[in-house]
């Protein structure tokens, strides 16, 4: 009787193990694991907000925004901030001389990684021009945000120029290779 006491203790005690790791998860452990969920939740919207900023900024050509946006890396080959807003200018006066219209979209950001204490998000982007003569030009890339504030702000690189920027990262983030389309056919 008593062995058959000790077996069901046993199954009983088992089962409620088995039952406690489905699911029932100590409310202060549920709590922290929400907590992290959020943290994470609102750097991938902060780089998502401060990704459309960035190209809002360009389209109201607030330069200045535009470039501290930008992330510093990108005068590392002895370009100067202001050379960088000469070239940005130039940029836009040509696209409003050849295009009509133009419109950046922004995909989803990807899962963000942690390398050498800073965060690196990829977005996706999409980039459609219009001509006068109405050929349409769309070029699908990405841009890379750059956090080391824990995902509070942002500094951007393009996608298609990160590896050459970060050499010591190139290849530990998944960028999709820059496709262009002239009147829906890839070139």
């Amino acid at each position: 009787m008593r062995i058959k006491s000790l077996y069901i203790f046993f199954v009983i005690f088992f089962l409620l193990g088995i039952r406690a790791d489905r699911g029932q998860v100590p409310k202060d452990l549920d709590s922290e694991l929400k907590s992290q969920k959020d943290k994470v939740d609102a750097r991938i919207e902060n780089l998502k907000s401060q990704a459309e900023e960035f190209y809002k900024a360009f389209d109201a050509q607030d330069f200045n925004k535009f470039a501290d946006m930008h992330h510093p890396v990108i005068y590392k080959d002895g370009g100067t901030r202001k050379e960088f807003l000469v070239m940005l200018k130039q940029t836009y006066d040509k696209n409003r001389q050849s295009f009509e219209s133009s419109i950046t979209s922004l995909g989803k950001p990807s899962e963000l990684i942690e390398l050498d204490k800073q965060l690196f998000g990829v977005i996706p982007k999409k980039l459609e021009l219009v001509s006068f003569s109405k050929r349409k030009y769309i070029t699908e890339n990405s841009l890379v945000g750059i956090s080391s504030d824990n995902g509070k702000t942002w500094k951007f690189v393009d996608g298609s120029e990160f590896d050459n920027v970060f050499p010591m990262y190139a290849g530990k983030l998944q960028i999709p290779k820059k496709k262009r389309f002239t009147d829906g056919k890839e070139y």
